[in-house]
């Protein structure tokens, strides 16, 4: 199975870690998030319909200019060594070259302040390393904010901070969480799929306190919803040079059921008991919702 091309995607940032490198893309539905360890590359996304609210906020560089200072401290004291025989004048004026470099990079590194713009979804987060460019982090903070205000045709959830990502979160995602989810065969028949839908549509009509359920249009046309927010696969260049992403596993997710924070009337609601009873288990079965997604 064939991924998009990267024609298709806009790079917004990387970044490089224990783990490997992350690239951050922007897409027409979701951000997709690529990490590579040397070895494979591995997709997860984040969908604007699932953004709760988008930060803005400035992060210094001490972690480089700590080890910046080390090796200056390191070369200071080489140098500090070589002083009493004066044997060798050049080993001093070349460790001591060394830890005065390393100095002015660590003080600069540490006046330097990147811009990082932090999507906050409902079971994900994706951070957007903008650099000290003047200007990016502020116009990919616009974009991002633009793209997901058209999906869900919603204002207020946009935060800018100097400290962290934390912000205020727009009242429709305060008033809405993931409470369950429902497992089925996504081998089943197109008969079995519409069965399915048009259960959790009863149960929803039943109950005031679901706010959505993902994938419920595709189940009543009795096909299978295929949203995945992680995926595992390769890199590949063909003959003509062009750069794709090819899946080698999709972890699809299941269909993921919100509910009114708080519920209608204040009622204390058990949704996964309540959805268990009402879903025949040959048709689907209910868990509690997986904070980290799939």
């Amino acid at each position: 199975m064939a991924g998009p091309p990267f024609a298709s995607r806009r790079l917004l940032g990387t970044s490089a870690g224990l783990r490997g490198r992350e690239r951050v893309y922007e897409t027409k539905e979701a951000l997709e998030v690529d990490e590579a360890n040397g070895i494979t590359v591995s997709r997860r996304r984040l969908f604007y319909d699932d953004v709760a609210f988008v930060t803005l906020h400035s992060v210094s560089g001490w972690p480089g200019a700590l080890a910046l200072g080390l090796f200056a401290v390191l070369f200071a004291g080489l140098a500090a060594l070589a002083v009493p025989g004066g044997r060798n004048p050049a080993v001093v004026l070349l460790a001591g070259g060394f830890a005065g470099a390393f100095a002015l990079l660590a003080v600069a590194r540490l006046a330097v302040t990147s811009k990082v713009v932090t999507v906050h979804g409902r079971r994900s987060t994706v951070r957007v390393s903008c650099g000290p460019l003047p200007g990016r982090g502020q116009d990919t903070f616009s974009r991002l904010c633009s793209l997901v205000r058209e999906v869900q045709g919603r204002p207020g959830l946009l935060t800018e901070g100097a400290g962290g990502p934390a912000g205020r979160r727009s009242e429709q995602a305060r008033t809405q969480a993931l409470v369950a989810e429902v497992h089925f065969d996504r081998d089943a028949s197109p008969e079995r799929l519409r069965a399915l839908g048009e259960v959790l549509l009863a149960l929803q009509g039943a109950n005031s306190w679901i706010a959505a359920m993902s994938g419920l249009d595709e189940l009543l046309r009795g096909e299978c919803p295929r949203q995945f927010s992680k995926a595992i696969g390769q890199t590949t260049v063909s003959e003509t040079g062009e750069k794709r992403f090819e899946l080698v596993q999709v972890f699809y997710e299941p269909i993921l059921v919100w509910g009114k924070v708080p519920p209608p009337g204040g009622i204390t609601v058990r949704a996964v008991e309540i959805l268990a009873a009402g879903i025949p288990p040959d048709l689907g079965t209910v868990s509690s919702p997986d904070p980290v997604g799939v």
